[in-house]
């Protein structure tokens, strides 16, 4: 009897334990966690590798024939382990088995990222991009063009604390020049290693490439100098100056900058021109730009040129004077003599004029910032026999250098005075 009782136990706990394991038993974490590799890559990327899940809880409701269960998902990639969270709904079929029928994410709890290991070589290189270092008094932004290589020196990784510290050597390549530094750069992790702060670790050191060594004396300056001109002036008393080594002195190099990573020289230097009556001290920049095809070519010479004298004081002019009137145009000789300059820019001069002939006083000043020269009657020395101020000669006009010339501002009209063109030629 007791033989047969245990027989009916034994096969009521294999029917019973067949049962545990048909379709209709609700899912467990192994099954869950196995059609979560499946079927719920658009939550969980198909690089993160599902280690576990924890189921935190149940719900079923078996008259509407679904289940619930909110689990904890526990994955990793290479670099990062991750927790999330994710509601899973089965429903019961036809055929009483539970059917996978919805995957959702759940964001009531936080999902949460923590590093495995430190900021990889990819993350170190792209965090250098776009910062800036001091080379030679130059600063070199680190494109991606010029980065040559960088080398991790050191690296001190803090998992716990999401911190990772990373010194590396970096070699940059510009078209003239070469540099090589250190640079200690700071990261923090927040789902992902991010750069948060940086600083130098060694100064960046530069050298120009065997190609592109330059070096230039005075004397290849002054020369260059010479072939170019001067601007001075602007508007209608604008000139341009040409230079000679003969009317250069006191030509000093007082030295170079470069920038643009070496590939821009520039050349700081002075020199004094006398040029006829008119002394300047000038100061200039000579640029020079490098490319890979051509080498070093001069690029522009600029200068900022001061007039620091004009002799006008004893010399004489002779030209012509055109006076245009209601009645008709007329053409006068002129002779100016200008006496002295009693101070800086000051002027007094006599002008005769023929026909008709007579004499008269005139005043004036020169501006040594254009050149330009005002001259106005100041009285007669010799009266022409007719006091009506068509004849009194005003003269407007600029010292042109390179003619040694008194040149009138074309169309100029001062009040009732005359309008006229006029050309003095220094004697």
């Amino acid at each position: 009897m007791n033989a047969r009782i245990l027989a009916i136990a034994l096969v009521l706990m294999i029917l019973l334990a067949a049962c545990g394991n048909s379709a209709s038993a609700i899912p467990n974490a192994s099954r869950i966690q196995t059609e979560l590799g499946e079927h719920s890559r658009s939550i969980v990327p198909a690089t993160q590798a599902i280690d576990r899940i924890e189921i935190i809880s149940n719900e079923t409701d078996t008259e509407a024939g679904w289940h619930q269960a909110l689990v904890t998902v526990f994955s990793n990639d290479a670099d990062i382990a991750y927790i999330s969270h994710m509601q899973v709904t089965y429903q019961r079929n036809a055929d009483n088995e539970w059917i996978l029928a919805d995957i959702t994410a759940d964001r009531s709890m936080p999902w949460i990222s923590s590093p495995l290991v430190g900021a990889s070589e990819e993350t170190i290189r792209s965090a250098i991009i776009g910062l800036e270092v001091r080379v030679d008094d130059n600063d070199w932004r680190f494109d991606e063009e010029i980065i040559e290589s960088v080398t991790i020196v050191s690296q001190e990784t803090q998992l716990e604390n999401n911190r990772d510290n990373v010194i590396v050597s970096v070699e940059l390549g510009a078209e003239a020049q070469i540099a090589q530094g250190q640079i200690e750069l700071q990261f923090a992790f927040d789902d992902g290693w991010s750069r948060s702060s940086y600083q130098g670790h060694t100064p960046f050191v530069s050298e120009y490439r065997p190609n592109a060594i330059f070096e230039t004396t005075g004397e290849q300056i002054l020369y260059e100098t010479t072939q170019r001109t001067m601007p001075f002036g602007s508007g209608n008393a604008a000139q341009d100056i040409t230079l000679s080594s003969e009317e250069i002195s006191n030509f000093t190099l007082i030295g170079s900058t470069s920038s643009n990573r070496g590939a821009t020289r520039i050349y700081d230097y002075s020199f004094t021109l006398e040029k006829g009556i008119v002394v300047f001290d000038v100061n200039a920049q000579a640029t020079y730009q490098f490319d890979r095809m051509n080498g070093w070519l001069l690029e522009v010479i600029s200068f900022d040129p001061a007039v620091i004298s004009v002799d006008l004081a004893g010399t004489r002019w002779i030209g012509t004077h055109e006076s245009r009137t209601i009645s008709g145009a007329s053409t006068r000789q002129l002779t100016l003599e200008i006496e002295a300059m009693p101070n800086q820019g000051a002027i007094s001069a006599t002008l005769n004029s023929s026909p008709p002939a007579y004499s008269q006083r005139s005043t004036g000043f020169v501006d040594f910032n254009t050149l330009g020269v005002q001259l106005l009657f100041d009285g007669y020395i010799v009266s022409p026999g007719s006091l009506l101020n068509l004849n009194q000669i005003n003269l407007y006009g600029y010292i042109d250098v390179n003619n040694s010339t008194f040149a009138s501002l074309p169309g100029i009209q001062r009040g009732n005075h005359n309008r006229f063109e006029v050309a003095l030629e220094l004697q």
